[in-house]
């Protein structure tokens, strides 16, 4: 076999391994932090830092009415040591474009806006234990980013390639609340909410073309080496 048809199968494989890496996931991964603003929790004081583990996949097919199913758990860690888990078949990511319902799960009228909500996620840590935590009931997690329509943040009811940075958004929020049902042990049931203050979009693998294109330098690289040896020779 020549030097140039084994830089050739080489470059196929090479090619071939860069489109299939760039397929594997389509999930992307947002790491977010916020900090709790207003708490009726002891477990959970107002100035407790959030950091969350958000998932979508911009290619999943709609639920309906803006609604899109969740990929993986969501993780909601606080300081000193409170978790919050929400398994996929408890949640949903919505993305609102316009919205026409004043004060919509928070959302203001006319703006756009997507949000993580979860119902009665997993507790773990000193909040499990919180004598004001609703148990045998309903709970509800939601997570929201929301703009003016105007702003043009969002473009459609799809959920975005590229998550739109924290000073796109006019509203970054969270909040834990008790829905209905269960009994909490103190008699009374708290909630706590936060703001956001930073959202960092995770990418798990490199986009195809600069794998493409370190992919093809190397290949081309190693044809060099291939011809200066056979040139010695």
């Amino acid at each position: 076999m020549t030097s140039l048809s084994r830089m050739i199968q080489c470059s196929v494989v090479v090619f071939s391994l860069c489109f299939a890496f760039s397929s594997v996931a389509a999930t992307i991964e947002l790491e977010v932090t916020g900090t709790v603003t207003a708490s009726g929790f002891a477990s959970v004081p107002v100035g407790t830092s959030l950091t969350a583990f958000l998932y979508y996949d911009p290619a999943a097919a709609p639920l309906g009415g803006g609604a899109y199913p969740q990929p993986q758990a969501e993780i909601f860690e606080f300081g000193g040591g409170s978790t919050l888990t929400a398994p996929p078949g408890i949640g949903q990511i919505v993305d609102i474009i316009d919205n026409s319902v004043p004060g919509f799960q928070g959302v203001p009228f006319g703006d756009d806006a997507i949000y993580w909500i979860e119902t009665s996620p997993t507790a773990t840590g000193p909040i499990a234990s919180d004598p004001n935590l609703l148990t045998g009931g309903t709970t509800s997690l939601e997570l929201l980013f929301a703009a003016p329509h105007s702003d043009g943040v969002l473009t459609s009811g799809t959920l975005p390639d590229i998550f739109p940075s924290l000073p796109q958004w006019t509203i970054a929020s969270f909040d834990f609340i008790p829905v209905f049902g269960g009994s909490c042990a103190s008699g009374s049931c708290a909630s706590f909410a936060g703001a956001v203050d930073s959202v960092v979009q995770v990418t798990p693998e490199p986009a195809t073309g600069p794998l493409a294109a370190l992919a093809f330098s190397a290949v081309l690289l190693a044809y060099r080496r291939m011809r200066v040896r056979a040139k010695k020779t």
